[in-house]
């Protein structure tokens, strides 16, 4: 780029290098060497001193017939040159101080000769902040020209930044031999032959270290003294700490991470030597070399008496402004760093010269979001310049995202192969899926890793999101409803009630997180209740319910009314799925807008939060999803009624549940439903217990033919043994056929009662769940009518009827089978919008259920 550039514009990169060891002659000594170490080699052309630091221990040694000087920690050198040696003294390095030396280039590069005469160069230096013994020799060669430390050091020494490399990375006149060569490259080769000539070089070797590039172009940057102009911000530090601390960070470890930064902020260098940019607004006279900084185009118009029409390169070079010396002022040479446009951003996006009231509404702005990558860049540069210019924070919250990784959390790069560019994300799930995978994945200043089958799993999670829409416009279009979202108390069931207390409590903790700007919980929430509180919990328990004209209209109101609400919460994240759905809702509402973006946040309506029915339905919630579980282990399918559902537990579950009994029984599909007490139970069925084997548990532990060995074990034992195994040792030993012992602790063991043949029975937080399993032939044949439903309704969605279709419903059964579907003849024309026909040889479709065969086969009325 040739240019340059501020400390917060580098970035470093773990690069392999040439490393060298080098000698340097003491002057008048000539067996006598300091032990030098670069890993930059070029910069030895500009080499003035060499760096100890005084409170460390040095040593002279005699190796062969020379004596070196190094760092005493550093004597491991020698042995991996397997080089034999004596120590001959030992001191402080603070006794070099001063100590003259010859440079090896002397004769090639004459410009040294006159630096040493007018300057002292060539001579040790103390420096306890940059010189340490845990690498190379304890002795670092000083460039004062081509590093900030050197500089530094060598400017306590009187030492000048001598540097001949130009703004092209070439040598320059004042580097002799070496004039008009690429400073990295063959030149360093070039350098370490010329070392290796003079009998100087100790030792080449290739290191790996991390070595600064350049943030725009990526390429390895050199240091070289020039004259630059600086903002003085490192006198900032203290303040720009203390207005920190009223900034809140997300996550919080990024204050920690900016508030570092800060503390060793150095000046700002400002100037940049380019063509294209902000030209510096720095006018210096000619004749006394006066300086003045002009503020705005106003003030350039005044002071050069001349219409100014463009700010830029060249146009803006030919102005010049009268000096009171009697002298031409004009612009200096070069352009401002690009960080002074992006850290301006706070006044100049409100035109703050001509508007100041709007900025001084605004500032300090609400809200900053960028990457992490930005503590050093964007955060630091509008920190930088509001204080300078307001001293105040620019901003009062900032949020700190990651980047994308691929899925085993490494960097995307096309030479790794794992680069995925945004637009096939998109063409594969489209913009929405890929926003809300964004929302949901992602953690505050952390990377998120892409996995396509989280991806497919965003997807699935919004089309259940998508299906919900198409409910609302089957059933609202088949009643004739338009919906508003309005309803009468009295006509809520407490099913009703629940899902839209749920709702407005989950709006209390969307908005808490919001203030908090904690995204991923926030969408997650709004997520979470779309799936399991809408969608497969209150749909799932209205479902028998939606078939009647009067209930649908109160479930289909209140279904509208939370999902269109849960539109405009989904809308920032989801925006092109949530305006379709709305735009389609209009079909069958009364009271939309023009667009779901038009609408105002919802409030949060407290005449419908209920805390104690929701904290009722969480154990109606789990008692649902524990007898679903053991249904679906004994392979029972939701269709097939079933006789009882015995729950024991205490005295305040069994209120709950019995409140609750005409809900659960449409839920689990069960005929009954008792709650009793343990003595009640027990009188019923008796106190015999045994220990089985909890497989899901043992699974994880053992082989199949393993757990198969174990669970004959454990039938074998007696209950009594293993209970008091359990009670004394915690544990449970079993001898396998092999011969070897396995240990079964409390978790791989369930302690059931010995029940009928025809009883399953789960140990639950809730207390003991008990299944009557026994299927009656009449409810194996409801068993059947609910999957004959079922198999209809599946073939009016192959055959494209809608809704509203009527349909005439042709069934060829068996005399018996025929007279319990007339039983369901109503529900048939409810559910299926069909009217019922018995014939025979109907052909069709062949529905098998149990023992039970049967055909069928639709066709839609006229």
């Amino acid at each position: 780029c040739a240019t340059a550039l501020a400390k917060h514009e580098l970035e470093y990169k773990q690069i392999k290098d040439t490393s060298i060891y080098v000698k340097f002659r003491i002057l008048g000594k000539e067996k006598e060497f300091l032990i030098i170490w670069t890993t930059t080699p070029w910069t030895l052309i500009s080499n003035l001193a060499v760096m100890v630091n005084p409170d460390e221990d040095y040593v002279r040694v005699k190796v062969g017939e020379e004596i070196w000087i190094l760092a005493k920690e550093r004597l491991d050198l020698l042995n991996k040159l397997n080089l034999g040696y004596e120590v001959l003294e030992e001191f402080k390095g603070s006794r070099l101080e001063g100590v003259k030396y010859e440079y090896p280039f002397l004769e090639e590069i004459g410009k040294h000769k006159e630096l040493e005469e007018k300057f002292d160069a060539h001579k040790v230096i103390l420096s306890k902040e940059y010189v340490n013994v845990e690498e190379g020799t304890g002795l670092v060669h000083c460039a004062p020209g081509c590093g900030p430390e050197d500089f530094e050091v060598g400017k306590k020494y009187g030492l000048p930044p001598f540097s001949p490399v130009d703004e092209n990375g070439l040598f320059t006149e004042d580097a002799g031999l070496f004039s008009g060569k690429l400073v990295k490259g063959e030149v360093e080769r070039e350098i370490v032959s010329k070392l290796e000539e003079k009998g100087l070089l100790v030792l080449e070797e290739e290191v790996t270290h991390e070595y600064p590039h350049c943030w725009r172009c990526k390429k390895a940057v050199i240091f070289r003294a020039t004259k630059q102009w600086f903002l003085k911000v490192s006198s900032l530090k203290e303040e720009i700490l203390k207005e920190n601390e009223k900034v809140k960070w997300i996550p919080r470890w990024a204050k920690t991470w900016f508030d570092s930064w800060i503390s060793q902020l150095e000046d700002w260098c400002v100037s940049r030597q380019r063509f294209w940019g902000i030209p510096l607004p720095i006018f210096k006279c000619e004749s006394c070399g006066k300086i003045i900084v002009v503020g705005s185009k106003k003030e350039l118009e005044e002071l050069s008496k001349k219409k100014v029409k463009d700010l830029h390169i060249p146009e803006v070079d030919n102005l010049s402004i009268d000096c009171e010396c009697g002298g031409k002022m004009r612009r200096v040479s070069g352009v401002a760093d690009v960080w002074i446009d992006s850290g301006s951003a706070p006044w100049a996006s409100v035109d703050y010269l001509n508007n100041r009231k709007l900025f001084e509404k605004l500032f300090p702005y609400d809200l900053i979001l960028e990457g992490k990558d930005q503590i050093r860049g964007w955060f630091n540069s509008l920190f930088c310049l509001s204080m300078l210019l307001f001293r105040s924070a620019p901003f009062k919250n900032v949020y700190m995202h990651g980047f994308f990784t691929d899925e085993k959390g490494r960097e995307m790069h096309k030479s790794l192969g794992n680069y995925v560019e945004p637009k096939e994300v998109i063409s594969r799930y489209g913009r929405d899926v890929f926003r809300l995978y964004c929302l949901t994945k992602s953690s505050s200043g952390e990377d998120i890793k892409l996995v396509w089958k989280e991806l497919d799993e965003t997807l699935r999670n919004l089309n259940i999101f998508w299906n919900l829409h198409f409910f609302i416009l089957k059933y609202a279009k088949f009643f004739n409803l338009k919906l508003d979202g309005k309803f009468k108390n009295k006509d809520l069931k407490t099913e009703d009630k629940w899902i839209l207390s749920t709702f407005y409590s989950t709006l209390e903790s969307v908005e808490k997180f919001l203030e908090e700007f904690e995204l991923p919980r926030a969408v997650g929430l709004m997520v979470d209740f779309y799936l399991e509180k809408l969608s497969r919990g209150y749909i799932h328990l209205i479902r028998e319910d939606i078939h009647e004209p009067e209930r649908a209209r109160v479930c289909l109101n209140v279904i509208y009314h939370v999902y269109k609400n849960l539109l405009k919460l989904l809308a920032p994240a989801i925006p092109f799925t949530t305006e379709k759905i709305y735009q389609d809702l209009k079909e069958v509402s009364k009271d939309l807008k023009e667009s779901v973006h038009l609408e105002k946040w919802p409030r949060i309506q407290k005449r419908y939060r209920k805390v104690s029915l929701e904290k009722e339905f969480e154990e109606v919630e789990l008692l649902i999803d524990e007898v679903l579980a053991l249904r679906d282990a004994a392979k029972l399918r939701l269709r097939q009624p079933l006789k009882e559902l015995i729950l024991v537990c205490d005295r305040k579950r069994s209120r709950i549940f019995s409140r609750n009994a005409e809900l659960l029984k449409k839920a689990l599909n069960i005929k009954n439903l008792n709650c009793m007490n343990i003595k009640e139970f027990e009188n019923l069925f008796g106190r015999k217990k045994r220990f089985v084997v909890n497989f899901e548990a043992v699974s994880k532990k053992f082989s199949k033919r393993v757990v198969a060995e174990i669970i004959r074990r454990i039938l074998e034992k007696s209950y009594e043994d293993i209970k008091k195994s359990l009670r004394d040792f915690e544990k449970v030993e079993i001898k396998l056929d092999s011969g070897e012992i396995v240990e079964l602790g409390k978790e791989d063991l369930l302690e059931n009662y010995i029940l009928p043949k025809n009883y399953l029975q789960k140990s639950s937080k809730l207390g003991l769940i008990v299944l009557n399993t026994e299927l009656t032939k009449e409810l194996r044949m409801e068993g059947l009518v609910r999957e004959l439903l079922r198999s209809v309704q599946a073939e009016r969605k192959r055959m494209g009827f809608e809704k509203e279709d009527k349909a005439l419903l042709y069934i060829d059964a068996p005399e018996e089978i025929r007279e319990f579907i007339l039983k369901f003849k109503e529900l048939f024309r409810k559910r299926t919008n069909c009217e019922l026909n018995f014939v025979s040889g109907v052909g069709g479709k062949e529905l098998k259920y149990d023992e039970f065969k049967i055909n069928f086969a639709l066709k839609k009325s006229l």
